[in-house]
């Protein structure tokens, strides 16, 4: 099954994928919260929300954040990322 990442998102995006959820509005500012405040990887983290509404963004969604391949610092110390 293809999962949707929800980094993809624009916060009124998230909204629309709750209510196709049938989750509630405020569950995508929990969601958003959890996401871009706190950085978290995993549903299973986010404790303020429920264990079956866990289960339920786990099984249709996904949070992926890009990883770092290199890393390169110049002489005046600025810091390159290859991502």
């Amino acid at each position: 099954m293809f999962k949707q990442d929800l980094l993809d998102f624009s916060f009124s995006e998230l909204e629309i994928f709750c209510k196709d959820k049938n989750l509630p509005k405020f569950r995508a500012s929990q969601i958003w919260r959890w996401m871009y405040c706190f950085g978290l990887k995993s549903f299973l983290e986010m404790n303020n929300i429920s264990k079956s509404t866990r289960e339920l963004l786990n099984e249709f969604s996904l949070i992926s954040r890009p990883q770092i391949s290199e890393k390169q610092i110049s002489k005046d110390g600025t810091i390159k990322w290859l991502i």
